[in-house]
């Protein structure tokens, strides 16, 4: 009796284990869109903002922008022509009067989207807007 329901029991257990479970995918192959930058560099001389740096993106486009305290201060735009390499890029532009100069800095945020035009991967460089 005790055999049978030792055997009963690793039976079940086998079974049990041996069921596949949902099949997990490669971060390669769950992460369709994806953007990286590296060496990145932010100067700010008398009010203008220069960024350098190298993106590798494989959607050949990445979107920025600058925010202070949650708001907006320079609405999206968009850097194109950045292939699967990694690529340099510049981003130049002058502050805007909007600017806060007590409180948190001000950053730029890097990102790229999805299909679904939603944010992805990112990135927030602080301005110093004191030098």
């Amino acid at each position: 009796m005790k055999r049978r329901f030792m055997l009963i029991i690793l039976i079940a257990l086998l079974i049990g284990c041996s069921e596949k479970g949902p099949e997990v995918k490669d971060d390669e192959e769950s992460e369709e869109n994806t953007v990286s930058f590296r060496n990145v560099d932010v100067k700010v001389e008398d009010g203008n903002v220069r960024m350098t740096g190298e993106a590798n993106t494989n959607t050949n486009t990445f979107y920025y922008k600058l925010k202070q305290n949650e708001k907006t201060i320079v609405d999206e735009k968009s850097k194109k022509d950045v292939n699967m390499e990694w690529q340099e890029f510049m981003i130049e532009f002058k502050l805007p009067e909007t600017i806060e100069q007590d409180g948190e800095p001000p950053f730029l945020l890097l990102y790229g989207k999805n299909e679904a035009g939603e944010a992805i991967n990112p990135n927030y460089f602080p301005l110093d807007i004191d030098s």
